[in-house]
């Protein structure tokens, strides 16, 4: 059983987060997202911890969506294929949310 304090330290994990958004390559992104989806929603953590575990990734995201939103008007345009990777790594999470 993972300790959800324990999990927010692994190793790598905010790598995996950038690259699942800032990566222009579609399959690398893809599979970037993947893995970060299962690895939060495969992981095997006590039933007490679940909600805290959800509260943590909605957190990310929403750390994200106001790094995206607050970029320079004039340089918005350059940052569309991360925000379209951002909404799909969402859409990918609450499609395969079983709890």
């Amino acid at each position: 059983v993972i300790d959800v304090m324990h999990f927010q330290s692994l190793l790598g994990l905010e790598t995996l987060w950038s690259i699942a958004i800032q990566n222009c390559n579609p399959n690398v992104a893809h599979e970037a997202r993947n893995f970060l989806v299962d690895i939060q929603l495969k992981s095997n953590i006590e039933t007490k911890s679940k909600r805290r575990f959800v509260e943590n990734f909605i957190r990310k995201i929403e750390e994200i969506s106001q790094q995206l939103y607050s970029l320079k008007p004039d340089r918005q345009h350059q940052y569309t294929e991360m925000r379209l990777n951002w909404v799909t790594l969402i859409r990918t999470y609450i499609s395969r949310f079983d709890y």
